[in-house]
């Protein structure tokens, strides 16, 4: 079962992931804040929501425009 969930991460993603229940999910992919606070917020927020051997993925990584992402 596949179930997408879509948002305005900048404005309710994290509040968004405080009701989903911690480990419940087996891929996260967020396309939020790129900057450095912004992802690190990201990683803290949604992690915890991914079983074990789940996958959290983001895309923009060595892109320079986003520098924060790098980091």
């Amino acid at each position: 079962q596949n179930t997408q969930i879509e948002g305005p991460a900048q404005e309710n993603g994290e509040e968004f992931a405080d009701e989903i229940p911690d480990g419940s999910l087996d891929f996260v992919f967020v396309d939020g804040d790129h900057s450095e606070e912004g992802v690190l917020l990201d990683l803290k927020k949604w992690a915890p929501k991914v079983r074990k051997h789940g996958v959290i993925s983001g895309h923009d990584l060595f892109n320079p425009a986003f520098d924060g992402v790098y980091h």
